[in-house]
């Protein structure tokens, strides 16, 4: 069996955004509260979350998209986890403060690196033409072509 590195990303995406929802959703230490600035981080963490999950639907059609989704949610994250771990380090607790924005963000880079569109294998392509499988998606440039073989 042959590993799919686009797949893997696919995967690594859809982890870096429930993580990141896990996080804001469920806290383990109070520096994940943030403080007073813990109500527009966490808005602002969904967000990210979201569209890290929405990522991994876009990247069949549009790897582009994908991928720019995952590296700028991932700036978005590396820049909370400093400015926060930097606020937390009064009481020692910077390098817990960034990690909870820091790993999501890390996944969300190694996804964009590996993300791509749906690798399939020969028994799935074979399975899809008996109409044992739904087709996948179509991506813009082979609805355009689709389209005008119609018209033709």
């Amino acid at each position: 069996m042959r590993i799919r590195w686009n797949n893997v990303g696919l995967a690594l995406a859809i982890l870096a955004g429930l993580t990141t929802l896990a996080f804001t959703q469920w806290p383990i230490q109070p520096p994940q509260a943030r403080g007073n600035e813990g109500a527009l981080w966490g808005v602002g963490a969904w967000v990210v979350g979201l569209a890290f999950i929405a990522a991994a639907f876009v990247a069949h059609t549009r790897p582009w998209l994908a991928r720019a989704i995952l590296v700028v949610g991932a700036v978005a994250l590396l820049a909370s986890g400093m400015t926060f771990g930097r606020t937390w380090q009064v009481w020692q607790m910077g390098a817990l403060a960034a990690l909870f924005d820091v790993f999501p963000a890390l996944l969300a880079l190694v996804a964009a690196a590996l993300i791509g569109p749906i690798e399939q294998s020969r028994e799935e392509r074979l399975a899809q033409e008996r109409g044992a499988m739904p087709d996948l998606p179509l991506s813009p440039e082979q609805q355009a072509a689709q389209r005008s073989d119609r018209a033709a």
